[in-house]
């Protein structure tokens, strides 16, 4: 492919919303070459200078952090959209994604608005005291076995505590028993 048909190519994968890390997996070419080719010049002030410096920014608050597999992360995050370095709620969310706790990821997304003289709204924070897991995905039991259900009536909790239950021993009655008022007298 020559570089105009590269481009157009880029343009396209970037119009259906593919990520830059992934439309340079996808054509064989670097990530900053993907951007360069795909990316809307308004949408990133700096142009590709601009991109790849917050990328090493970003990887430099990662590290900070302790994060672990600071490229990997960082490929992910950036891939997600152009304007993510600047939109506190989709860079936390993409960090949840790749799973990193959702406190860590709003302490994280917190030093990386400091950094970048960002404000991070309300009720992301008040969103993160809520959450108690990677994310809140909803769950069916088919059979005895959770499955991943975009309209599932559980949480991962839920389904667990429903498999425990019906692990329970039961009697004959269903582990259901009669009791008499005067049982109750009497035991005393």
């Amino acid at each position: 492919m020559n570089e105009e048909e590269l481009q157009a190519k880029a343009r396209e994968l970037r119009s259906q919303g593919m990520g830059f890390g992934s439309i340079g997996k996808e054509l064989g070419i670097p990530k900053s070459k993907a951007y360069k080719l795909a990316h809307d010049a308004e949408a990133t002030p700096g142009g590709e200078a601009g991109f790849l410096d917050v990328i090493d920014r970003f990887q430099q608050v990662l590290t900070d952090y302790g994060v672990k597999d600071v490229q990997r992360v960082s490929e992910y995050v950036a891939s997600q959209a152009a304007d993510i370095f600047n939109s506190p709620q989709a860079l936390r969310r993409a960090l949840i994604d790749q799973m990193i706790s959702p406190a860590k990821a709003l302490s994280l997304t917190k030093m990386w608005a400091s950094v970048e003289g960002l404000n991070i709204p309300q009720e992301m924070a008040a969103e993160a005291v809520g959450e108690t897991g990677a994310r809140q995905d909803r769950w069916s039991l088919i059979g005895s076995i959770p499955t991943r259900d975009l309209d599932g009536p559980y949480t991962w909790l839920q389904c667990l505590q429903l498999l425990q239950a019906s692990q329970q021993p039961q009697g004959e009655n269903g582990g259901v028993e009669r009791v008499e008022a005067g049982d109750f007298l009497s035991a005393g």
